[in-house]
């Protein structure tokens, strides 16, 4: 099975990743400035967003273009997520890539041929997805009971143990 390059997954027409740069730093900006929490994107976003990447990178996108850019960037977090949750799979940080057995990504190729893009290589840019996209997948753990043991002893008589007999064993 010949897999392709990571770029060719990524990026087709006129999105590259300084495109992706300009776009996920304006939306974590946003969503910083207004403490949005949500991963829906009004267009007033999408707007200034538009700006942004035109400074940064001198390319220009409509409101839909990003709005599928979006979606895009959406997949890229969650397929990234699913690959390195399969049995047997790890992020190497050292050398940048995902160790996974080879039956495993044989069975996510066939449920998810775009998985392959992290076939060679990591996701580069997933801290910034995790601060776009990764919010709503925070597992929060309920409130726990603290407990205090005392430092003080106190000292039982004999005559305070109570003993129960155990019934049927």
């Amino acid at each position: 099975m010949t897999i392709p390059p990571q770029t060719e997954f990524f990026y087709k027409g006129k999105w590259c990743s300084a495109c992706d740069d300009a776009l996920l730093d304006c939306l974590i900006m946003l969503k910083a400035e207004r403490n949005v929490s949500t991963t829906e994107y009004p267009a007033w976003f999408l707007l200034n967003a538009s700006d942004w990447i035109k400074n940064k990178a001198s390319v220009i996108f409509s409101a839909l273009e990003l709005k599928d850019r979006i979606a895009m960037l959406r997949k890229r977090y969650y397929t990234f997520k699913a690959v390195i949750r399969l049995r047997g799979a790890y992020w190497n940080p050292e050398t940048k890539a995902v160790v996974v057995p080879q039956e495993s990504w044989d069975n996510i190729l066939k449920m998810n041929s775009f998985a392959g893009s992290y076939f060679y290589q990591e996701e580069p840019i997933w801290a910034r997805l995790a601060c776009v996209f990764g919010f709503d997948d925070v597992k929060v753990e309920g409130e726990k009971d603290v407990v205090i043991i005392s430092d003080n002893t106190v000292e039982l008589h004999e005559d305070e143990i109570v003993v129960n007999a155990f019934v049927g064993g």
